[in-house]
């Protein structure tokens, strides 16, 4: 039998409480309640098109955008399933620096999750609207909104 797993995207906004200007967008995924992987920054670019693309799909990475750089050698292999979507990924996911990789290679595990692909859908759009949604000041929110996001 085939349990899913939930899945949850949440977007965490700092505002300068006087002037209502943004301090930090922080943002996070959680499986069945728990953080995943939160040492590693995601594309929610990548994180998207993993929803109707399938195959290996380089949604955690390095601030700097290379999942090479924080030794993610292994990105999220995404299959689908009817109306589930699957996540293949390596635990630990960094090889920790490529002088360890071999030692990581051996010992590192594979973690299967399977999601509802609307409830997916639905949660990341939710996620993105509530912070859309904001009434801080609009046109700068949504240019940092916006360069943040790509």
């Amino acid at each position: 039998m085939n349990t899913t797993n939930t899945f949850e995207l949440i977007f965490n906004i700092q505002v300068e409480k006087f002037e209502g200007k943004i301090r930090a967008i922080s943002k996070a995924i959680k499986i069945d309640g728990v953080e995943i992987n939160s040492k590693y920054d995601f594309r929610l670019s990548n994180l998207i098109d993993s929803l109707y693309i399938e195959g290996n799909h380089d949604i955690f990475t390095c601030r700097c955008g290379d999942p090479g750089c924080a030794g993610i050698d292994d990105g999220v292999h995404v299959s689908f399933d009817k109306d589930l979507i699957h996540w293949q990924v390596r635990d630990p996911m960094s090889t920790s620096g490529y002088e360890n990789y071999d030692a990581w290679n051996a010992a590192a595990i594979t973690i299967r999750y399977s999601f509802n692909k609307e409830a997916m859908i639905h949660n990341i759009s939710e996620a993105m609207d509530s912070i859309k949604n904001k009434s801080y000041n609009s046109a700068e929110f949504l240019f940092n909104l916006n360069t943040y996001l790509t």
